[in-house]
């Protein structure tokens, strides 16, 4: 009875989301982090079984990709999987921590993403440096957009500043016109008047901004 149970989706899909969630009921702190990394690599054992523990291990692994693993980024993750799988992948995607360096490697990684599309990614987060440039990524239900520009305290220094705000602001309003809500998580400089523009520009369709 037992083995017959574990042939069903319904068990099987209920018992992964048990042990993909478990650390999140307890805490947010470095055990908790270490207990969810384990029991990622639960899974990843998990879909070496058969078909079907493969596929419901394989939606879980994937709603958040890049903590899989934290020496590797999102984009690199993609880059080793053969082309005509990553759309495969991409499907159960649903959040995303992107950490931008500049034009030359923005491109190259919107190369990458050119012909896959995200229909689950929800929220996108993007960490900013010096030069970074925001992301194309093809993914028609975003809701949700998070800035986190680099701010150093010790000595304190912000490391975005005005014209890299207004031309961060501008690939946002160009490439995701329609997000509904927007916030910056840490701090940057901006003109008086960038904010507002960017605003006025996104119209409508801007539910909620953070700034």
């Amino acid at each position: 009875a037992a083995q017959r149970a574990l042939q069903l989706p319904e068990i099987v899909s209920v018992l992964f989301q048990i042990i993909h969630t478990g650390p999140y009921a307890v805490s947010y702190t470095h055990n908790a982090t270490k207990r969810y990394l384990d029991e990622i690599d639960i899974l990843f054992r998990c879909s070496l079984v058969n078909k079907l523990w493969y596929k419901e291990a394989t939606r879980l692994i994937w709603i958040e990709p890049q903590i899989m693993t934290y020496s590797v980024s999102f984009p690199d993750l993609f880059a080793a999987i053969p082309a005509d799988r990553r759309q495969f992948y991409a499907n159960f995607v649903e959040e995303v921590t992107y950490m931008s360096l500049n034009d030359k490697e923005t491109a190259k990684h919107n190369e990458l993403f050119e012909n896959v599309v995200f229909p689950r990614l929800e929220n996108i987060c993007v960490r900013l440096d010096w030069e970074s440039c925001i992301p194309k990524l093809n993914c028609p239900n975003l809701q949700e957009l998070n800035l986190d520009p680099r701010h150093e305290y010790y000595p304190e220094m912000w490391v975005v500043t005005q014209d890299r705000t207004d031309i961060i602001l501008d690939q946002v309003a160009t490439l995701y016109p329609e997000v509904p809500s927007i916030s910056f998580i840490d701090q940057c400089i901006a003109f008086p008047e960038t904010m507002q523009k960017f605003k006025d520009r996104m119209g409508s369709s801007l539910k909620h901004f953070d700034h």
